[in-house]
């Protein structure tokens, strides 16, 4: 990487629609919904931990219950969620989320500062956007004189 170079783009990947995939959890099928960018990381994990998708959430299942089986009241079904617990396809998203934290603090440079660290605009800033155009101005629920969003 170049001195210059910035570290990320900082854009957010095109999530498009949630989509749906059955994976089976411990021998039983269960469908989850997730953005494609979600199923690329997490097919990708498995392909580095050389597992497949479906022994990877059973993994990330069983972790979720702390090695406990789901409730009995949810027959306990994969992905079925104790009170206390998030339900699996959270559970999934955390997970991919910490994975790729984790390899990137393992990383050599990840205490380096980036080469140039974007600015959050001055409060003078905020009348206009970041190439200097007027904001247009938000719709919704009126202000009022201090600011505050009117109650309807």
């Amino acid at each position: 990487m170049s001195e210059n170079a910035p570290r990320h783009s900082l854009s957010l990947p095109d999530l498009g629609p949630l989509r749906s995939q059955n994976v089976m959890i411990n021998g039983r099928r269960t469908s989850m919904r997730l953005e494609p960018f979600m199923w690329t990381a997490l097919a990708e994990i498995a392909r580095r931990e050389d597992l497949s998708i479906h022994q990877l959430c059973s993994e990330i299942d069983r972790r979720l219950h702390d090695g406990r089986p789901a409730p009995a009241e949810d027959g306990g079904r994969p992905g079925k969620r104790a009170p206390d617990h998030s339900s699996l396809t959270s559970a999934v998203r955390v997970f991919i989320a910490d994975y790729f934290l984790t390899a990137a603090k393992a990383s050599p440079d990840w205490n380096q500062p980036p080469a140039e660290a974007p600015h959050a605009p001055a409060a003078t800033d905020r009348a206009t956007g970041p190439t200097g155009e007027p904001r247009r101005p938000v719709v919704g629920r009126p202000r009022s004189s201090d600011g505050a969003r009117a109650v309807a």
